[in-house]
């Protein structure tokens, strides 16, 4: 089974924001967990 991990686009202020309260790496793993969905967001997307 391939994981493909979200990319987010990084010129979203939804994006900014998170990597400026926990760091770009972490950004990267939140971003992926929550399936490519802002935090703002359920994984779902709702």
């Amino acid at each position: 089974m391939i994981n493909n991990p979200y990319c987010p686009n990084i010129n979203l202020p939804e994006w900014k924001e998170l990597v400026e309260a926990v760091g770009e790496n972490e950004a990267y793993y939140l971003w992926d967990a929550n399936n490519g969905n802002s935090l703002d967001y359920a994984p779902n997307g709702a």
